[in-house]
């Protein structure tokens, strides 16, 4: 399959009003992941799919709703609405003028992030969710059960735990990046890394490197192999594993269909020019590989 790729007048378009460039984007990530949407935080490998010029990236749609329906379809979206009514609800009872007023912070809110990223920033959405709470609370008199105090001390622990984990996988991470210089150092931080955040690919990437400068070739596939079967939406390791074979094995056979892979996640990549050098050397019939 040959790929046409472009940069097109959209391109002009999308740095004119690139908002509206990544609602449109999000929405298609949404059309075709319409119950469970395409993950959270997936809205970077959405914007790599579906934009129209190299220079639009983007993490983030600028549209926290929007953001909701493409990551987490459907399902999610419903959930928030629930969230919400339950908060309205409790909000409505309120007879207080100065809890009404307090209470303007979550419209506020809501606009805002129909234009902005809202939903990134702690410092932001603590304080509207706690004057939420506050609001729609009801005064009881009732004694809180130990057993539902206890679940909810554990719940906030796991929370704790599972964000502290990523932070230091994500140190682990960047710690055996530098350290490849020496790559026993390098393979020994990777493994630290992965047993923290066990869903990464950079450490796994990091190995693969090690393992490659020590001549341990295949090794170093069976890593990059790692990485695609862990995250295959993920374009970039597409693109590792088809460099590697290209220029590190010299395979072009193998590598084009992982640069194939490559250039369908990420159509205005310039490193696509990878894949028409694999599919020139095929085409010529004489690789043996």
């Amino acid at each position: 399959r040959r790929h046409t790729r472009y940069i097109s007048v959209t391109g002009v378009q999308t740095c004119a009003l690139p908002i509206y460039a990544w609602w449109t984007q999000a929405w298609k990530g949404f059309d075709a992941h319409p119950i469970g949407g395409t993950g959270a935080g997936t809205f970077a490998v959405t914007n790599l799919r579906y934009r129209t010029s190299y220079l639009d990236q983007a993490i983030e749609p600028h549209n926290v709703p929007v953001q909701f329906l493409s990551e987490t379809g459907i399902v999610g979206a419903a959930l928030v609405l629930l969230t919400v009514a339950c908060f309205h609800g409790g909000i409505r009872a309120k007879r207080d003028g100065a809890k009404l007023a307090l209470g303007l912070a979550l419209p506020a809110f809501a606009l805002h992030a129909l234009v902005d990223i809202d939903w990134d920033f702690v410092a932001l959405c603590v304080p509207v969710f706690l004057i939420a709470g506050m609001l729609a609370a009801t005064p009881s008199r009732r004694r809180v059960p130990g057993a539902a105090l206890l679940a909810g001390a554990g719940a906030l622990t796991l929370v704790v735990l599972s964000s502290f984990s990523v932070w230091l996988g994500d140190r682990y991470a960047a710690r055996a990046s530098e350290a490849l210089g020496t790559p026993v150092h390098a393979v020994a931080l990777a493994k630290t890394a992965r047993s923290f955040n066990p869903l990464a690919v950079d450490p796994i990437l990091t190995q693969a490197v090690a393992a490659w400068s020590g001549g341990q070739i295949a090794l170093a596939r069976d890593y990059y192999l790692d990485a695609v079967r862990l995250q295959p939406h993920d374009a970039d390791v597409w693109y590792q594993l088809g460099w590697f074979d290209l220029h590190v094995r010299k395979c072009p056979r193998a590598a084009l269909p992982e640069l194939d892979r490559f250039t369908a996640l990420d159509p205005q990549n310039r490193n696509n020019v990878e894949y028409d050098a694999a599919l020139k050397l095929v085409n010529s019939g004489l690789p043996r590989c």
